[in-house]
């Protein structure tokens, strides 16, 4: 221990270092392991600074002033915010409202709402500030074993300038070999457009059906019967059935054609 009040393992280099210079009273106190004040390649440092209210656990790998902060947590007493940083950024921070990915302040991130009390509401939103229509905002995607099989991507719409229009994408996959195809899309007008994955003809995959309370069979469904490749003409196909225990259909019940609009 030096006439400073610092511990200093071994004595006089500063491998290890309790407090600092100066009355730690007032001052910042301060824990280092191999303290990059020193001069040495790296180290880590725990400031607590009564002052401005800022206290740090800070991960060095040089002598360089951002390279002495290269990871970092940093609590802020005035707003209770507890920051992460890597490669001496912002990348993360905990607050009363919940957790934020970045900063969306700032034109991109993740913010999940957390709100500490049940007459508030929770949320989760992303944010981007991207050049051109139709480019990805953000996506919510579900693999299974490891296999990509459905997806929602949120899309910007085609006001570049004012960017304030935007659509939905909804992705399935029926095999790997397939992979995502876009089943439905949600236009910035509230339009439902559903998709055809393929050209093939026939029912499209794509359509409504009203299934009964313990799904034995289906109720009523409207379809679209592609009766061309090319320039695509489809029949409108309207179906009931009497019957939704019926094995007929491959178990899908008694369901009839009774009303089709042609192309």
């Amino acid at each position: 221990i030096d006439s400073t009040g610092n511990l200093k393992m071994p004595a006089g280099a500063f491998d290890l270092r309790v407090g600092d210079d100066t009355d730690s009273n007032a001052g910042t106190q301060t824990i280092s392991v191999g303290s990059i004040s020193s001069g040495s390649s790296g180290g880590i440092g725990i400031f607590a600074n009564p002052t401005n209210g800022n206290s740090f656990v800070q991960f060095g790998d040089g002598t360089a002033a951002a390279d002495q902060y290269r990871g970092y947590m940093n609590y802020q007493h005035a707003s209770d915010k507890l920051t992460f940083g890597t490669a001496s950024t912002e990348r993360f921070f905990l607050n009363a409202d919940g957790a934020s990915y970045k900063n969306l302040n700032s034109g991109g991130g993740v913010a999940i709402n957390m709100l500490h009390n049940t007459a508030n509401y929770g949320g989760f939103y992303l944010n981007a500030n991207r050049p051109n229509a139709n480019d990805l905002l953000g996506l919510v995607s579900a693999s299974w074993n490891s296999d990509s099989v459905a997806e929602i991507q949120f899309r910007a719409g085609d006001d570049t300038s004012n960017k304030d229009n935007g659509f939905l994408q909804f992705y399935t996959q029926a095999s790997s070999s397939e992979g995502l195809k876009e089943s439905l899309r949600i236009t910035a007008e509230g339009t439902f457009e559903i998709r055809s994955k393929s050209s093939y003809t026939g029912e499209q995959n794509g359509k409504l059906e009203w299934w009964n309370e313990n799904s034995a069979g289906i109720m009523a469904k409207i379809a679209v019967d592609r009766e061309g490749s090319t320039y695509a003409p489809a029949s409108l196909t309207f179906f009931t059935s009497s019957n939704v225990d019926s094995n007929a259909n491959n178990g899908e019940g008694d369901i009839t054609e009774r009303l089709r609009i042609r192309s």
